[in-house]
């Protein structure tokens, strides 16, 4: 289900973020996190819900299985149109999930999983900072002092492999907030083949609410909300490796906001999640 090109293609001005610490609630000081064993295993089975109908459950044993379905005309019901089945573990320390897929969904409504084996285009591993909360998933971006990064980095079955890495940067005086996104494509020997969609925004903030909030620091422990008049988007163009060349920067002149619930200024900060999601199932 969580593929490089799709993970966190979010601009920061989109959606709402929050900084938090490892003992802080999630979103809305509403969600926690969700227990892990010292094999990086959920205590008890978690599934997630979208859309009323698609699954993705993570269980205490260590599978796991995304399942996606689809309206069935002939037998009036929701049925599995796609879906993957695999293993995961959960780093709780830099809180990176790692998936690994050993099966697929083929065929749509009338089909069936089917084994991965090398050689195909599908994806083998897929680890990436996350949170998984009592109620919704989370991408976690590690850091602090204003300066947070997410990594992600995907093989697959015919030995190529992509990496990607979101950075976001919030200076102590709320001035702005920068948004930049990368992507490094690798062949199967390791080598760097092409990098595309690495762009920065640096969004200009013109407004704070409430207004007693001058800073990171006495943010921390409330919701604010940053506005916006204007942004800057800089792209840049893969030259070799890891490296890319910034391109001419352009000045939009949109406006917006952005709404920060701070918990403190710790280890990492999360989004919401575009699609919710609830945590059906917990045993």
């Amino acid at each position: 289900m969580k593929k490089l090109a799709i993970v966190l293609p979010i601009v920061i001005a989109a959606g709402a973020l929050l900084l938090t610490a490892c003992e802080s609630p999630i979103w809305s000081r509403s969600d926690t996190e969700v227990a892990f064993d010292s094999s990086g295993h959920v205590t008890k089975d978690v599934t997630y819900t979208y859309d009323g109908k698609d699954t993705e459950t993570y269980s205490a044993g260590g599978t796991y299985e995304d399942v996606q379905k689809a309206w069935d005309a002939t037998s009036s019901t929701w049925k599995q149109s796609a879906g993957d089945k695999g293993t995961y573990s959960y780093d709780t320390r830099i809180r990176m999930l790692t998936i690994n897929y050993t099966q697929k969904w083929n065929g749509g409504i009338n089909g069936s999983y089917v084994t991965l084996t090398s050689g195909s285009t599908d994806t083998k591993t897929d680890s990436w900072n996350q949170v998984l909360g009592s109620t919704n998933e989370y991408p976690a971006y590690l850091g602090s002092g204003g300066a947070y990064v997410q990594t992600e980095n995907v093989t697959y079955w015919d030995g190529t492999s992509e990496t990607g890495t979101w950075t976001i940067t919030v200076p102590a005086d709320l001035s702005i907030y920068a948004y930049t996104t990368e992507y490094v494509v690798y062949d199967a020997t390791g080598t760097a083949t092409s990098g595309s969609s690495k762009t920065n925004y640096v969004y200009t903030v013109s407004a704070i609410f409430p207004g007693s909030v001058t800073s990171l620091d006495n943010a921390k422990g409330q919701t604010v909300t940053l506005d916006y008049l204007k942004y800057v988007s800089t792209p840049y163009t893969w030259s070799s490796g890891s490296t890319f060349t910034a391109g001419t920067p352009t000045t939009y002149n949109s406006s917006g906001s952005n709404t920060v619930s701070v918990a403190s200024d710790g280890p990492y900060l999360t989004f919401p999640s575009i699609t919710v999601a609830r945590h059906m199932t917990s045993k």
